[in-house]
């Protein structure tokens, strides 16, 4: 059937990589026979090829030919958030809360971190997180989505089960310090790091939280050397605003105000 054989061939040369004879293929099967896979394998092309802009066009065709189709909607979804418009994919309709429909889920969570919405992350890490129980990450995700909306039993209790299922698991073992100390729990957070060095987890691979468990205790140089241990990249605004607690402590103005700027331009 004329356009059939057009878009088999279109798949085989996107297949390999052929992307200028895929896309060639593709538009003259569209002409002939525009259905929902020809428009989705287009967008899919032009995203491959770096415009995800133009791919948004096609793929948002395929996904309204057919809504019930899950692989179109995720592919539109990460098209939009490539493209720089993941609100747009907080604006489509909300998945609903089956299995099936998971990676429609994991894909409006990566928008929602991508506009800094916690609230819909939240959603969305939480129907993940229900779905996979086994699934440390998909906790430590919903602890990290409370913790940012400053919801810490929440948080606490999203951490707590996923250390339950990796008990060694570094993000998870600092979002939970920083939860205690977050909450004044400085007993808990010392028994966290306590355990943690019992367990056989070096100092150096939880350097933030033994910065600030020691900056809280007043032991301002040894929570400096462990501050600088740790890597600024991870949250720069948390750092840069921890660096400048201890300098004020210490009465270093200098160092106090070049991390007060520092911690402002990250903002």
């Amino acid at each position: 059937m004329p356009g059939k054989l057009e878009l088999s061939n279109a798949i085989e040369a996107f297949k390999r990589g052929d992307l200028d004879r895929a896309l060639t293929l593709a538009e003259l099967s569209a002409s002939v026979s525009p259905t929902a896979p020809c428009h989705h394998l287009v967008g899919l092309i032009h995203c491959r090829r770096g415009n995800p802009e133009r791919g948004v066009d096609f793929l948002r065709r395929a996904a309204d030919a057919e809504p019930a189709n899950v692989g179109f909607k995720v592919m539109l979804a990460r098209a939009l958030i490539d493209s720089g418009s993941a609100a747009d994919v907080l604006g489509m309709d909300k998945p609903q809360p089956i299995s099936t429909d998971l990676p429609l889920w994991i894909t409006r969570a990566e928008a929602a971190a991508a506009t800094g919405d916690g609230e819909a992350a939240a959603e969305a890490w939480t129907i993940i997180a229900t779905h996979n129980k086994t699934d440390p990450d998909a906790w430590i995700n919903l602890g990290r989505s409370y913790f940012a909306l400053a919801q810490f039993d929440e948080a606490e209790s999203a951490c707590r089960n996923a250390l339950a299922l990796s008990p060694r698991d570094l993000t998870g073992l600092l979002t939970l310090g920083l939860i205690y100390e977050r909450t004044n729990q400085l007993d808990e957070l010392d028994r966290l790091l306590d355990d943690s060095l019992r367990d056989g987890i070096e100092q150096a691979q939880l350097s933030y939280l033994w910065a600030l468990r020691e900056q809280r205790a007043g032991r301002l140089e040894s929570a400096r050397a462990f501050l600088m241990q740790s890597d600024p990249g991870e949250d720069p605004v948390r750092w840069h605003r921890l660096r400048l607690k201890i300098a004020d402590r210490e009465g270093d103005a200098a160092a106090a105000f070049d991390a007060m700027v520092r911690m402002n331009r990250a903002t």
